[in-house]
């Protein structure tokens, strides 16, 4: 049965997770499959996990930011997606130096997930690098300077506010996502998309230009990730309006 492929898929995850002291990109995986499977509390916890390894990890801010927009928690969405615009540029993330961060038992990361995410206990979330301030307004500005490899964190934030009709702000945040890539096919195409729902067909209409001249393979190998915005878009716009 379907029920009995996911749980033997976290059991290869959990396997590997413990095998390699909790490589972040299986852990992204394995945050992903949850997410499509609406867990997102696990999913939520096995990205935390992938961010003790790695406070660099691009994809795990990306999906730990949208895991936690989805389910209402906009501020802390918003703290996340900055905390990844903040990292080094060099690319280095902070534990490069030790390896793997540990916990007080002196087991890496992986230690901390539970085989079958189910089971865990959603207040106690492994310890995190990141630290959510009471308040957490779009502007001021994002820190200086960026790391290009934010850009598709930057995307996806900005195609959050888009659908919660903040267009000042994904209108910002594109902005900074172009001044790194200006020909990143997601920053053109969701900027062609912001502005011609805004009502400005010329703006939209040079930047869907300009994605049609990216390379399909380009295009291919950038989609994706953002699905989760689309069934959440109905049940959180509303609130976001008085809270964002």
């Amino acid at each position: 049965s379907g029920s009995g492929n996911y749980a033997r898929a976290r059991k290869v995850f959990g396997q590997g997770a413990e095998a390699t002291n909790g490589n972040p990109p299986l852990l992204h995986a394995w945050a992903q499959m949850e997410m499509d499977l609406g867990r997102l509390a696990a999913a939520k916890q096995i990205l935390e996990a992938a961010l003790q390894v790695d406070p660099g990890h691009m994809p795990s801010y990306k999906s730990l930011g949208l895991a936690e927009w989805v389910t209402g928690n906009f501020s802390r969405a918003r703290d996340i997606w900055r905390a990844a615009c903040a990292q080094s540029p060099s690319g280095v993330p902070a534990s490069a130096s030790s390896g793997v961060r540990h916990n007080g038992n002196g087991k890496g990361a992986s230690a901390s997930i539970n085989a079958n995410p189910s089971q865990a206990a959603p207040s106690s979330p492994p310890p995190s690098p990141l630290s959510p301030s009471p308040h957490s307004p779009l502007f001021p500005a994002l820190p200086s300077p960026l790391n290009s490899a934010c850009v598709p964190v930057l995307c996806t934030w900005a195609s959050a506010e888009a659908r919660a009709f903040n267009v000042r702000g994904a209108r910002a945040l594109l902005a900074e996502a172009a001044a790194l890539q200006p020909r990143h096919p997601q920053v053109l195409s969701l900027t062609a998309s912001l502005e011609d729902r805004a009502g400005n067909p010329s703006a939209a209409g040079a930047a869907f230009s300009a994605a049609q001249q990216v390379p399909a393979s380009v295009h291919t190998q950038l989609s994706g990730g953002d699905s989760h915005l689309n069934s959440s878009n109905s049940s959180s716009s509303s609130s976001n309006k008085s809270s964002g």
